[in-house]
């Protein structure tokens, strides 16, 4: 069995970024199982995520000690992480353990070509993975008869509505942007009680969506969703979207409730005469 170990920034947006990158090095790799670590408190909308795909998910405590942890992991399973000073992002030859991210994103990625590229282009461009595949690779088995029980639940009487999730509820932050809302139809909040993998029929079906830079903003761009329905606002008191990387319009919401339209070409990051192919981000 031709088993692989791979580690990638861990935030639920972040998954949702590299959903294609990890089908696709799963296919590119002919690996029987992709082992992948996560967060423990990520774990229920991951197994779901990953729901008969060949990825197991090595849940991890807490949301400290990270590398830590992992090491531990490998070493418990006699995981070795040398790659001979090489890796090979075509074959996956060059070892069992991969890690994406982190130091080659600042030092490689950020510092020598550009800052102004996001994370998750930085981590198609270290896989040599064609950023397309993070929009159209995105794979999930939607459960549709969840997805219509939900939107019945939260909104039983079919009115028109707004979603929102632009408060930042682990930090007990509230968005300065709040006073901003249109109280004058209904408002259905993030719900706490559904994980984000029930709520697809819900963001396809509001006239608005309002949201911060979240793991919802980058679930979304994965084209399984319909967006042609609802107004995209992104409430930009975290800060806008970084790098170009959405294929969408977006309505930028900022403090004072000014708002700027703000609109997205396909591919996201492109300068001038610069490109992504298989063998990832080229000057040419």
């Amino acid at each position: 069995m031709r088993i692989k170990y791979l580690h990638h920034h861990m935030g639920l947006g972040d998954h949702f970024c590299c959903n294609g990158m990890v089908l696709e090095l799963i296919k590119r790799w002919n690996v029987d199982k992709m082992f992948l670590f996560c967060w423990e408190h990520n774990l229920e909308n991951l197994k779901k995520l990953y729901l008969n795909k060949k990825v197991e998910l090595i849940p991890l405590k807490g949301h400290t000690d990270e590398q830590r942890q992992i090491n531990q992991y490998l070493k418990n399973n006699g995981v070795s992480l040398d790659h001979n000073g090489i890796v090979d992002w075509l074959t996956g030859n060059s070892g069992d353990y991969y890690q994406v991210g982190f130091g080659w994103m600042e030092h490689q990625c950020h510092k020598k070509i550009s800052q102004h590229i996001s994370c998750d282009q930085c981590f198609y461009m270290q896989t040599q993975v064609p950023y397309e595949l993070r929009f159209d690779g995105f794979s999930f088995d939607r459960d549709i008869e969840r997805e219509n029980q939900v939107y019945k639940e939260l909104n039983p009487n079919n009115e028109d509505y707004i979603f929102v999730a632009i408060d930042d509820i682990t930090r007990n932050m509230v968005a300065p942007s709040r006073k901003c809302l249109n109280s004058k139809i209904k408002i259905i909040d993030n719900p706490k009680n559904y994980t984000i993998m029930d709520l697809g029929k819900v963001l396809e079906n509001a006239s608005q969506l309002l949201l911060m830079e979240s793991s919802i903003r980058c679930l979304i761009e994965a084209k399984i969703y319909n967006m042609n329905k609802p107004k995209l606002n992104l409430h930009a008191w975290r800060g806008a979207i970084w790098g170009n990387n959405s294929i969408h319009n977006w309505n930028l919401i900022w403090q004072d409730c000014s708002e700027t339209l703000c609109k997205r070409k396909y591919p996201m990051y492109q300068g001038s005469n610069n490109t992504f192919t298989i063998n990832g981000y080229h000057k040419e």
